[in-house]
């Protein structure tokens, strides 16, 4: 019967105990209200209150650290893809700045001048050979034409590929702010954003 009786006690005291941590995670309480709290509470379970107090400090730290790493992750995915692209465009830029230089030399010298310059601001294959000027070209310009066209259809997959993964990315990063906005709230929303775009605006480094 006295054991009956302690196990009753025990989980009255368990019950507060979770109804005031689950309190606790709510709202801050001032010193106006914990000496309320420490005297509900059992001396011989204030060790149970501390620890459970602690618990949830670490746990929700934890969580926080989760969610930083988490969202700093997936803005290094992002960073990463970004400075990609760059580098391609910057790649496929060099190949019609060489192809339009090879052009200017090569044109006629009676060639329009309105006519030359729109040649020369071309940078797609298909609309260079619409130029009547174009099958007077020797057979090198159009050999080196078709290997920057070639160069230019494949570096255009792998940008639309890159922008697929950047879509998906983006879909990541919104659920996840979904989820932190549900645990921690908006201020913790605002933090990780500015952190997130910081670091999209690194410099990428070279290659």
């Amino acid at each position: 019967m006295r054991s009956k009786m302690s196990i009753k006690f025990q989980s009255y005291h368990a019950m507060k105990i979770k109804v005031i941590a689950n309190f606790l995670k709510q709202v801050n309480l001032n010193n106006l209200f914990k000496p309320l709290i420490f005297k509900t509470l059992n001396p011989n379970v204030n060790f149970l209150f501390y620890f459970t107090i602690l618990y949830l400090i670490v746990l929700t730290g934890c969580q926080n650290k989760d969610f930083t790493s988490q969202i700093m992750a997936i803005s290094e995915d992002e960073h990463s893809i970004k400075c990609e692209l760059e580098v391609m465009k910057k790649e496929i830029n060099k190949e019609w700045d060489t192809m339009n230089e090879s052009l200017d030399d090569h044109l006629p010298a009676d060639m329009a001048e309105q006519e030359k310059v729109n040649m020369l601001k071309v940078r797609n294959a298909n609309l260079i050979r619409m130029f009547n000027t174009y099958k007077t070209l020797d057979t090198a310009i159009k050999d080196q034409l078709r290997s920057v066209e070639k160069k230019d259809s494949m570096m255009a997959i792998e940008i639309n590929l890159l922008k697929e993964k950047l879509i998906e990315i983006e879909n990541n990063k919104m659920e996840l702010f979904d989820d932190i906005l549900k645990e921690n709230g908006q201020t913790a929303i605002l933090e990780l954003k500015e952190m997130y775009q910081k670091n999209l605006l690194k410099t990428c480094s070279s290659k």
